[in-house]
């Protein structure tokens, strides 16, 4: 496999994680009350915690977006790097 060709796998890649990221980011700032909303249909009703739910939300966001950097933009990196 051409190193030009993982380079630009690595890229798109990227690109669709990085998209998907900013989605659940904007759509948990402007839509917070209607994910709340459908977060309490799933799991218990008598709990209304909003604070638990912005930090699971914050957590899962917080540890998606390691791992765009661990896996998508670092093996970029070194591969650019190697190339060059």
């Amino acid at each position: 496999m051409d190193l030009s060709l993982l380079i630009q796998f690595f890229i798109y890649m990227t690109s669709i994680n990085l998209v998907i990221y900013l989605l659940s980011l904007f759509s948990f700032i402007y839509m917070r009350k209607k994910l709340f909303n459908c977060y309490l249909k799933f799991t218990n009703p008598n709990k209304k915690e909003n604070v638990n739910f912005e930090m699971i939300v914050l957590g899962w966001l917080g540890v998606y977006e390691l791992h765009i950097l661990l896996f998508n933009i670092i093996p970029l990196i070194s591969l650019s790097l190697m190339i060059s």
